[in-house]
């Protein structure tokens, strides 16, 4: 975003990030206060268990309410939230405890960065790597290859 952007939707902005941080801070007193016990079941014995006790995994609903919210405030692209929907489900699916396979997971990080790649008609369009740049001259390598570096990056992240 320029920096005359931001003063042209500087409001827009603090709303929005004041809305994630109010959202994400009712669900980490919420699940402190034990209200959120039934709807996240996860133990401390969890395979992907990182906190010690009762942590609520619901924090992406306030990213998910802000990626909602600033296309409506008139900043940002609304057709991104489209993009991410696969993503984004299969991640509040598992976070209420429905143990989605890592396989679908993975799947849903595929279909949404094919979305995005197909929705903004952007590909990767060098490496900088001879034979690889010459076959991004391909639109189905680009197009590919695009989706895997996406995916791949979106799914690193997350191990983070």
């Amino acid at each position: 975003m320029k920096e005359a952007d931001m003063g042209e939707h500087g409001h827009a902005i603090f709303i929005a990030l004041f809305v994630s941080f109010a959202t994400a801070s009712t669900i980490a007193l919420a699940g402190r206060a034990g209200f959120l016990a039934n709807l996240t079941p996860h133990t401390e014995g969890d395979l992907q268990a990182q906190h010690v006790g009762m942590v609520p995994r619901l924090g992406g609903i306030s990213l998910m309410l802000t990626a909602v919210l600033v296309p409506l405030l008139g900043i940002g692209y609304p057709w991104l939230l489209v993009c991410a929907v696969p993503l984004l489900s299969m991640a509040l699916l598992e976070d209420v405890g429905r143990h989605v396979t890592p396989a679908y997971r993975l799947a849903g990080t595929f279909l949404a960065a094919a979305i995005f790649m197909l929705a903004s008609n952007e590909v990767i369009p060098r490496v900088g790597l001879g034979p690889i740049d010459a076959l991004l001259a391909y639109e189905a390598f680009a197009l590919l290859l695009s989706i895997f570096v996406v995916a791949a990056a979106t799914q690193a992240m997350n191990l983070i």
